[in-house]
């Protein structure tokens, strides 16, 4: 699929452009992969409220200023304290420095409100990454200078565990990372070794000697062990382009619905792999046992260890450490909106038999990781939760 995103920013004048649905040629583009701050990114229409001077107009036929029928420059001011504005006026930068005259961040050139427009750029967001020339990653949670520089503190962001975030490493065929004052700290190939230790992702395949679509459907499901999403769906949603499926997100549909229709698409898309794998398994569950012992199997450094092909073909599989049992739930309904897991009596009927509910503690939050976890001979490894 060759689909690339109809609005782009210029990085000259920094402002939005957008290119007609059908027989534009869209030119070539950088992309900017990142971590949305709360209450701080650039929406679709404060982008349009700070790119116009003197036609509120044309904003109100776009419906971005409500009830405004004027910009102050108040507001303008306003805007511009935004930090998420500051990091696309920084990547707008980068990307002219490096000879592009367009680039597409999701923050702004998506429009949030349209439920329309955000289901069919979900369904190509992979190829948007894919037919980029380059990726900017920009990681607000690491600083190169100033300090002793080390790949730990790289590895330590909290890119690494978003679920949207994988297919942005995977799909471009350039990766560059910057840190938070936009330092260059090198690209997905000089950087193969870490983010193989992080992710479990094969440095072939992150060098692109390796193709994707080779590697089998549980191994590529278990890159994105351990990782969340702000909305639960999304995390079925995160691995269409990296499944090789095509799929219709559908607003508002809870997350085993969305693997439901996410499992009967791979199960035509890929008949053989779901016959060996047999009729009772489930791809949801499979993820959920992915995500907890992701979470679970840590290093003592507190980072997350990713266990790759390996969590799949040898499950239950524990590394020899100190063990303790798990923990009983104390609240009927905890939260678990970290993993995407529901807690309803219907997910507890399909829970095997011998599934138990792992509690852990992250930062101050107490999460039910799954409640359709497997036991290792009745015991599980505990580690201290890393203090994010």
């Amino acid at each position: 699929m060759m689909a690339r995103p109809r609005r782009l920013i210029d990085t000259r004048t920094r402002r939005l452009v957008e290119f007609a649905e059908s027989g534009a040629v869209i030119p070539p583009y950088a992309i900017l992969s990142h971590r949305w701050l709360h209450g701080e990114e650039a929406t679709f229409q404060e982008f349009m409220e700070l790119q116009t001077k003197s036609s509120p107009i044309s904003l109100a036929r776009l419906g971005c200023l409500g009830h405004r029928d004027t910009v102050t420059q108040e507001r303008r001011q306003e805007l511009k304290r935004k930090s998420g504005f500051r990091k696309i006026f920084a990547a707008c930068q980068k990307a002219r420095d490096d000879g592009f005259d367009f680039i597409w961040i999701d923050t702004c050139c998506l429009d949030k409100t349209n439920h329309e427009e955000i289901a069919t750029n979900i369904k190509f967001m992979y190829s948007f990454y894919q037919n980029s020339e380059v990726c900017y990653v920009y990681l607000a949670d690491v600083w190169k200078e100033g300090m002793p520089w080390e790949h730990a503190t790289f590895c330590r962001s909290e890119w690494f565990q978003r679920g949207w975030t994988l297919q942005e490493l995977l799909a471009p065929r350039q990766v560059v990372f910057f840190d938070a004052a936009w330092n260059r700290i090198g690209d997905k190939h000089q950087l193969k070794d870490a983010i193989n230790h992080l992710t479990g992702i094969p440095p072939s395949v992150l060098e692109g000697t390796t193709s994707i679509q080779s590697v089998d459907i549980q191994t590529r499901m278990s890159w994105c062990a351990g990782r969340k999403t702000t909305k639960s769906s999304d995390l079925a949603y995160c691995l269409l382009g990296i499944l090789g499926v095509v799929m219709e997100p559908n607003h508002g549909e809870d997350v085993e619905t969305a693997f439901e229709r996410l499992q009967a698409k791979l199960v035509q898309s890929y008949p053989t792999t779901f016959e060996a794998l047999g009729n009772g398994e489930n791809i949801y569950l499979m993820l959920i046992r992915q995500n907890v012992r992701a979470r679970v199997l840590k290093t003592d450094h507190g980072h997350w260890t990713f266990l790759g092909s390996s969590s799949v073909q040898h499950e239950g599989t524990l590394r020899p450490g100190k063990t303790s049992a798990p923990s009983a739930p104390s609240d009927p309904n905890p939260s678990s909106k970290f993993l995407g897991v529901p807690t309803s009596s219907s997910t507890r009927r399909k829970s095997s038999a011998n599934s138990v509910a792992v509690v852990q503690v992250v930062s101050s939050f107490a999460l039910d990781l799954s409640r359709t976890c497997p036991a290792a001979q009745g015991q599980w490894l505990c580690h201290a939760q890393p203090n994010f």
